[in-house]
C-alpha cells in the first residue's frame, strides 16, 4: 500500500515506528485512510453520496477538515511522542466518530461550535403514508432491559424476575409469538446520542417481517436483508414494528455515510436503477448477496429519524425472531476487503481516489 511504502521509507524499513500530530499532513491523512478497508469504505461512500446529489462538496470538505485537525489534535495532546504508525488507521476511524458523536474535546477548535454532520440527507423529503408500517430490529436483551415496561415483564416472567437467563427470554418470547406489548412511559427507539434506522414493512409487494408459517423469514435472513453486519451469532434479535404517524413530528431523512458512523456494510446508493429512482429512500446492503458474490447488493428500503419517544400507554407490536445462528463478514468471501473492493470500484485507483481526495484538503 501507498502508506505502507511512506512509513517503510521514513522509518528505514521499520514501519513500528511513530508518527506525530504535524505530520498527519492532509497527504498523509489521506493515504492512511485509502490504506485501510475501514477507510476506503467512508471515503468511497462520500463521493457516491456526491454523485447522486446526497451530500454536498462543502459537506465532504467540512467533514474531511474537523476529521483530520481532531486527528491532529488528539494526536499532539495524547501521543506527545507519537502514535504508533500500525495504529494510526483505527485510529483515525475512532476519531470519525468521536467528530460525529461526542462533545467538542475542551481546548480544540475554542470558540468555533463543532457543526451537526447529521441528517444531510434531509432535503430528500418523503411523506410516510399514515397507514404505512414501519419496524426495526434491536437485540432482544436491549428491548427488555431498556423498553419492555414492567408490568409485561411480570407477564411473560413471574417470579424469575431478573434471574431470567437471555435464552430463557428468548424462549418465552418465542412461545408468545409476535405481539403488541406496552413500551416504558420514558422509552424510546434509538439512543438518545445516535440516529434511529427504520425500514417499512412492505417493499414491492412483499413482507420483511410476518409471524407464523414455515415461509416466516428467520433472525439471519433479517439480519441479512437489513445489512446488520454487527449482530452476530448467538445474538437474539425483534423487530418493533410502529405506525408511521409517529414519525410525523419527528425528523428523518435519507441516511448517509456520516449518519452511519463508519458502518462497515452501508452503501450511499443502491445497485438497481429502479431503487435509484426512489431517491428519498436508501437501501440497505444484504448480507447474503454479498457472501454470495451477487451483482447487486441491494436489501431493503431505509431511513432514519431522531429518537423517537414512544407515547406513554401506547402498546407496538413486537416480533420475535430468534436467535442468530451465523455471523457474517468473516470470511474471504465477504470481509472488509471484500466490501470496500466492490464499494470503491467505480471511482479508480488507489492514487486516483487519493488525487480526488486531495482536492478536498
Amino acid at each position: 500500500m501507498i502508506l505502507l511504502a511512506v512509513l517503510m521509507d521514513r522509518f528505514g524499513g521499520d514501519v513500528t515506528g511513530k508518527i506525530k500530530g504535524a505530520e498527519l499532513t492532509p497527504d498523509c491523512f489521506c493515504q492512511t485512510l485509502l490504506s485501510c478497508d475501514q477507510g476506503r469504505i467512508i471515503l468511497c461512500n462520500l463521493l457516491s453520496g456526491l454523485q447522486h446529489g446526497i451530500i454536498k462538496e462543502d459537506f465532504v470538505r467540512e467533514l474531511l477538515d474537523w476529521w483530520r485537525a481532531l486527528s491532529v489534535w488528539t494526536i499532539e495532546k495524547y501521543y506527545r511522542d507519537g502514535l504508533g504508525s500500525h495504529l494510526l488507521s483505527p485510529a483515525l476511524i475512532d476519531y470519525f466518530r468521536t467528530v460525529l458523536y461526542e462533545i467538542k474535546p475542551p481546548g480544540f477548535r475554542a470558540g468555533v461550535p463543532k457543526p451537526d454532520f447529521f441528517f444531510e440527507g434531509l432535503h430528500l423529503q418523503h411523506r410516510l403514508s399514515s397507514s404505512n408500517e414501519m419496524v426495526t430490529v434491536v437485540e432482544l436483551q436491549a428491548f427488555v432491559n431498556h423498553l419492555l415496561h414492567a408490568d409485561e415483564h411480570r407477564k411473560l416472567f413471574g417470579l424469575m424476575g431478573a434471574r431470567v437467563t437471555i435464552r430463557e427470554i428468548n424462549r418465552l418470547i418465542m412461545k408468545q409469538g409476535s405481539q403488541f406489548m406496552q413500551c416504558r412511559d420514558d422509552a424510546q427507539l434509538g439512543r438518545p446520542d445516535r440516529v434511529l434506522w427504520f425500514a417499512p414493512v412492505q417493499s414491492e409487494g412483499q413482507p420483511l417481517v410476518f409471524w407464523g408459517g414455515t415461509s416466516a423469514p428467520s433472525a439471519d435472513q433479517i439480519r441479512d436483508r437489513l445489512g446488520l453486519h454487527h449482530y452476530q451469532e448467538d445474538v437474539s434479535l425483534v423487530a418493533i414494528h410502529f405506525p408511521a404517524t409517529l414519525l410525523h413530528t419527528r425528523v428523518h431523512a435519507r441516511p448517509t455515510v456520516a449518519d452511519s458512523g463508519g458502518h462497515v456494510r452501508f452503501k450511499s446508493a443502491p445497485d438497481r436503477a429502479v431503487h435509484k429512482k426512489r431517491r428519498t429512500w436508501g437501501y440497505t446492503v444484504d448480507l447474503e448477496k454479498l457472501a454470495g458474490g451477487r451483482d447487486c447488493l441491494d436489501g431493503w428500503p431505509e431511513r432514519i429519524a431522531e429518537p423517537l419517544p414512544i407515547p406513554s400507554g401506547q402498546k407496538l407490536r413486537v416480533t420475535p425472531l430468534g436467535v442468530l445462528t451465523c455471523t457474517r463478514g468473516k470470511t474471504g468471501l465477504d470481509n472488509d476487503a471484500i466490501f470496500a473492493g466492490r464499494v470503491c470500484s467505480k471511482y479508480g485507483t488507489i492514487n486516483q481516489l487519493h488525487a480526488r481526495f486531495m482536492s478536498f484538503l
